[in-house]
């Protein structure tokens, strides 16, 4: 079965109406995973679309010569409104493209700061 918001879209070339799966649409975009709204405000704070950091991220892949830097504009869509965490390259190039350290961006997917010895 299709996710309601899917079923909405689909639906809404068509004028068809339906509280429920309108509700079900809001229902997803009011609990989004917290380190997902942190990554999608700082974002949105930098006046970054989707595009924006995609492109970015190719810039960075190039410089790194390490295609493993690319990040979709499909992928950080997921990143930020579903429960997948990122690898490492995708974190150092959201790090890089939204001017934080990684340290922070760690710490929101609860990865505690290291400690020197």
């Amino acid at each position: 079965m299709a996710p309601a918001c899917h079923v909405a879209a689909l639906l809404g070339y068509t004028g068809i109406r339906s509280h429920a799966i309108t509700s079900n649409c809001m229902k997803v975009l009011k609990h989004l995973p917290k380190t997902g709204q942190h990554l999608r405000t700082r974002r949105l704070s930098l006046g970054l679309t989707l595009r924006d950091v995609h492109v970015a991220s190719l810039g960075l892949a190039r410089e790194l010569r390490k295609p493993a830097f690319v990040l979709p504009a499909s992928r950080l869509h997921d990143i930020e409104t579903k429960k997948i965490t990122p690898s490492i390259y995708r974190l150092y190039t959201l790090a890089r493209v939204y001017r934080c350290r990684l340290t922070e961006l760690l710490s929101w997917y609860g990865i505690p700061p290291g400690t020197r010895d």
